[in-house]
């Protein structure tokens, strides 16, 4: 077995050595060294790289970090993260401690200081402290602790208050003054890291330039700060000057000394980038994807989605989504529309999720149920959705996602004027697997085959099964498996769907077995529920499909003869047989007029067996307009016989007889089917196939005429009465009449 390749999960970690530099950032990074290097003042100065989110800025600050490692003992390099801090006091405490313990670790902490012990020394919020407060010894190291947990104690607020009388004797500008001395005596010069200022809320964006501002003219120290400048101006902004982003701006020209942007990552550059971890994500999938679809995709992923690939990182997340997905949908969707529908979630997440929660502007009709002509108001909706999600999109990303959904998503081709897509078009999609389906929409956003649905990998294996003449046990196995596990609707309608591609073998394989569980097959549905679109009737539209796509030949006829007896249930043979009959071939029909009088016979002969001490008009009253009237077609004595033995039977029987030509009406008015009216048309077929004075004199015996007559016809279609048995007698007394006086 061969082992699939390995996708790491990119993390988005910074680079950190000139090997890894994709996008030009290390030249940038040194020459910022060179900058650090050759500064001969000893005065503090403040850097500030600027740059958006995912652009690199953290390894720019890595290779100054690495670059400066290389020179002599001269520096002390600090990284000071200031997330973990709830308030501004922890914040400074923490700042100074990180910058004094730099320090002591430094060579430079062998001379030591002696001062005098405070006095304040046992007070208690002290006493929990550790070093440098605690002793009379100090280093530079003990000064920078010290000055940082007493600029905490004053910049705490209301806690000020309650110990100022206890550091009354702190003298802060003494302290700064010593460690300043200090540090210049020491020979080197301290670089401050601070990154990701701008992923902090507002308060701790305001304490970190606070900081910055309190200690940023320390001698020999070099603060290098990483950050959105847009961001951050907007954050601080609101307390200085005007209150405005431009506000913001001013107040970091007065901070930093050296404002730097990071160099824009060239675009090809970019792509590359990009296309390199497309393709290794793929490639970990072990999916193969046809060369028509990786076209499909990159042209349009190229068009319309490049220009939003403005970092690395973007990059990054995009190969992430992409190798979670691809694996769990294998062979169950189609890959270009995956790869295309998760580049938007990706590069336009406001999009992405308007279509995930709204469904009907993508892959239900714009055209109105009653007229068939465009919903206007669908359409003005949609598009009033669209302008708020690109607001702040350009021209240019505006066209281009409207461009992409169109590619997705053909219906919408209607809303902007371009064409309206037939339903052949509709059953394409649902073949082809496309997000714009109905039946496949969901998949694309769960990521797994909703329970219920039939998974394309197990149809693939069924139909492989089917074909193979020696894996019959095993398919019928696996037909079973799908049938039972899935909504057989969802079964039949891909059968379906795919009814025309089957080889012979593998059509007849699947036909039985539709014959074989046509009795767990609904049989409502369809235009006025008569059941023509149910997947009873859909299940038998698929057999009539596999045999029309095998030709008009004696294979075709003799298997088609076959399904008017292998079905269990006869209601299935007749809807095969139904649908034959309108089958048609290039040329003609199906079968010939003969062939198709033999299907009836053999379907009739099957109703009349099933019927057995009953009669066809008892047991199949549904069907005994087709199942009559090609009988007398081809043998009317013999029909003739039939019917006058039923009556005679039984002379009651003339009410089951004509009972079964009584039309049953299926509306939206009743719940349930109801039977109407015999009317003229059904009367003149009646005595065309029997003999009226029979069935007169049948009628008679029961209820003498006269006695019959004393109560009015009427009829069930008028909507006062519902249909009862003495009226239909009365109903044939009044046509046969009529039909005598003319």
């Amino acid at each position: 077995m061969v082992e699939k390749p390995n996708y790491d999960y990119l993390s988005d970690k910074a680079v950190d050595n000139k090997e890894q530099d994709a996008f030009q950032r290390f030249n940038f990074a040194q020459r910022i060294v060179e900058i650090i290097k050759r500064r001969k003042s000893s005065d503090s100065i403040v850097i500030g790289i600027y740059g958006a989110w995912g652009e690199g800025k953290t390894s720019v600050l890595n290779f100054i970090r690495n670059e400066v490692k290389k020179t002599k003992d001269e520096y002390i390099q600090i990284d000071f993260n200031p997330w973990r801090f709830t308030d501004e006091a922890a914040l400074l405490t923490s700042f100074f401690n990180s910058l004094g313990e730099a320090v002591l670790a430094s060579n430079n902490d062998k001379e030591r200081l002696i001062t005098e012990k405070r006095k304040w020394i046992s007070f208690e919020w002290f006493n929990r402290q550790r070093e440098p407060l605690k002793t009379n010894i100090e280093t530079i190291g003990d000064l920078i602790k010290k000055y940082g947990k007493v600029t905490a104690i004053f910049g705490a607020g209301e806690a000020a208050n309650a110990i100022g009388e206890a550091i009354s004797n702190v003298n802060i500008d003494e302290l700064k003054s010593r460690i300043e001395s200090l540090l210049s005596n020491s020979g080197k010069k301290i670089l401050i890291y601070i990154d990701d200022i701008d992923r902090l809320d507002r308060s701790e964006i305001h304490s970190i330039f606070r900081l910055v501002k309190l200690t940023g003219d320390f001698t020999n120290t070099i603060y290098i700060l990483s950050f959105d400048q847009e961001m951050v101006s907007e954050a601080i902004g609101e307390r200085f000057g005007s209150g405005d982003k431009k506000a913001g701006h001013n107040f970091l020209e007065k901070i930093i000394q050296i404002p730097l942007n990071i160099p824009v990552a060239a675009p090809s550059s970019l792509r590359e980038y990009c296309f390199k971890l497309i393709d290794s994500a793929i490639q970990s999938s072990d999916i193969v994807i046809s060369s028509t679809e990786i076209e499909r995709f990159v042209y349009n992923f190229t068009s319309y989605v490049f220009s939003r690939l403005t970092t690395p990182r973007l990059a990054v997340r995009y190969s992430n989504t992409i190798a979670f997905s691809l694996p769990l949908l294998e062979g169950e969707v189609n890959y270009s529309d995956l790869l295309l529908i998760e580049s938007i979630r990706v590069f336009f997440p406001s999009h992405y999720l308007f279509i995930k929660n709204n469904p009907e502007f993508f892959i239900e009709d714009y055209k109105n149920t009653y007229d068939n002509n465009l919903n206007k108001e669908k359409v003005e909706l949609y598009q009033l959705r669209m302008e708020e999600l690109n607001e702040n999109l350009t021209s240019t990303e505006i066209d281009n996602i409207r461009s992409l959904l169109i590619e997705l998503f053909p219906l919408l081709e209607s809303v902007y004027g371009y064409g309206y897509y037939s339903q052949g078009s509709k059953e394409d999609w649902s073949r082809d697997q496309r997000i714009a389906s109905t039946k496949y929409f969901k998949r694309y956003f769960t990521y797994s085959v909703i329970k219920g649905e039939v998974s394309d990998n197990d149809f693939r294996i069924l139909i492989k099964l089917a074909e193979d003449t020696k894996s019959s046990s095993e398919y019928e196995n696996h037909f079973k498996e799908m049938i039972e596990n899935s909504n057989p609707e969802n079964l039949i309608h891909k059968i379906n769907e795919h009814s025309r591609q089957f080889n012979w073998n593998a059509g007849k394989q699947i036909s039985k077995s539709l014959c074989n569980y046509s009795h767990i097959l609904s049989e409502k549905g369809g235009i006025l529920n008569l059941g023509h679109g149910s997947p009873f009737g859909l299940a038998a539209l698929s057999i009539t499909k596999i045999i029309e796509s095998h030709g008009s030949n004696d294979e075709s006829f003799e298997f088609s003869k076959l399904l008017m007896t292998y079905p269990p249930q006869f209601s299935f043979a007749y809807a095969i047989n139904n649908w034959l009959r309108g089958s048609k071939v290039e040329g003609g029909k199906l079968f010939s007029d003969d062939q198709y009088v033999e299907l009836a016979q053999i379907i009739t002969d099957r109703a009349i067996s099933e019927s057995g001490e009953d009669s066809i008009f008892e047991i199949f009253p549904k069907y005994i307009g087709y199942l009559t009237q090609t009988w007398h077609q081809r043998d009317s004595a013999g029909l003739f016989d039939y019917i006058d033995s039923y009556l005679n039977k039984d002379k009651k029987n003339v009410i089951k007889f004509l009972r079964s030509f009584v039309p049953l009406i299926h509306s939206s008015a009743k719940s349930e089917p109801y039977l109407e009216d015999l009317t003229s048309n059904h009367y003149k077929y009646i005595v065309s196939i029997y003999d009226n004075h029979k069935i007169v004199d049948f009628i008679n015996h029961i209820i003498p005429i006269d006695e019959l007559k004393k109560k009015e016809v009427y009829w069930v279609e008028s909507g006062d009465n519902e249909y009862d048995d003495m009226n239909l007698l009365r109903q044939f007394i009044h046509w046969n009449e009529k039909q005598s006086n003319n």
